[in-house]
């Protein structure tokens, strides 16, 4: 499911790689990793957009191919932190809905 389509309100976006985490705020959010074409494979909350994306980075997993392709926009929205959770819970349920499943890489193992 392509993102804009799926929520419209994810207007920030870099390339998914460290070159590209100065960009990112340090401030909560919700944030949503993409494709080359922009299909959803993960979709996070953080107290730290910034941090959260090297963190994404760091983790081999995050990186790994998926039958739709690698990771390769790191989209995000600020919010208040006391909403970031609900938030989330809200995108994850409205996408397990839209498709059947979780996100590819939310739904992988360690």
């Amino acid at each position: 499911m392509k993102l804009l389509l799926f929520d419209g309100s994810f207007t920030q976006r870099v390339t998914f790689n460290l070159a590209n985490a100065f960009r990112v705020p340090s401030a909560p959010g919700c944030y949503v990793l993409t494709n080359i074409y922009e299909e959803i494979l993960y979709i996070g909350e953080t107290n730290d957009l910034n941090r959260r994306l090297q963190q994404h980075w760091n983790d081999r997993r995050m990186r790994q191919r998926t039958p739709n392709g690698v990771a390769s926009w790191f989209y995000y929205k600020e919010l208040p932190a006391h909403l970031t959770y609900q938030t989330e819970q809200l995108l994850l349920t409205r996408y397990k809905f839209s498709v059947g499943r979780l996100p590819l890489l939310n739904r992988a193992g360690p």
